[in-house]
């Protein structure tokens, strides 16, 4: 792959604009593009509903400790 990136850098390919002449070649970049930022946006929504869960159960420490004695002796699936 470097190699073939390397010839076209030599030959002088990629300065021919190849891409911006190529409407499936300018789509699929768009389309890389797009998906990238998606990922952004979705890991930064995550990290926000994360960092307000944690804070939410940080604020309260005794209504934490009341729930966690509460709920720990319930049977359930996700406890072996």
């Amino acid at each position: 792959m470097a190699r073939r990136t390397a010839n076209a850098a030599r030959v002088g390919l990629s300065g021919q604009g190849c891409i911006r002449n190529n409407g499936w070649a300018t789509w699929s970049v768009l389309m890389v593009m797009c998906a990238l930022a998606a990922n952004i946006v979705g890991a930064w929504l995550l990290r926000e509903q994360l960092r307000k869960r944690v804070d939410y159960s940080e604020s309260n420490k005794e209504r934490w400790q009341r729930e966690y004695e509460e709920y720990s002796q319930i049977a359930c699936p996700w406890r072996g």
